[in-house]
């Protein structure tokens, strides 16, 4: 894994995430980290490099873009490959989607900060 990606080993643990509980990511009423769920689903759709039959992936992509932006301000450009047809069918329904979430009260409020501190190497 070390030869592929940058690696940090740190001997303390800072976090840990269960699955079973009330606010996983996995299992939650509400939405939780969309800064995250949306670089997953973007790095999950570059790595099938296409759509081989029909996948919500793109729609979720933009529901989440657009609760990044609109929702919390965040201003993220990031953005998949696609036809216009399909980029507008997929836009229109994420939009949806969006305002489904706002309307039924589906998003965690928690607003998350980027740490500007370069990090400490560990000896």
């Amino acid at each position: 894994m070390s030869r592929k990606y940058k690696l940090w080993i740190l001997d303390n643990c800072y976090r840990k995430f269960y699955t079973d509980t009330k606010n996983s990511i996995t299992h939650a009423n509400k939405i939780n980290y969309p800064i995250g769920q949306l670089y997953s689903l973007e790095f999950e759709f570059k790595k099938n490099n296409q759509m081989s039959s029909f996948s919500f992936l793109p729609i979720y992509f933009y529901r989440f873009k657009f609760i990044n932006n609109l929702y919390f301000n965040y201003k993220l450009k990031n953005e998949i490959k696609l036809s216009k047809l399909f980029k507008f069918l997929f836009i229109f329904m994420g939009f949806i989607f969006f305002v489904k979430d706002i309307l039924f009260f589906n998003i965690n409020k928690e607003k998350f900060f980027y740490n500007k501190n370069k990090p400490i190497k560990i000896k």
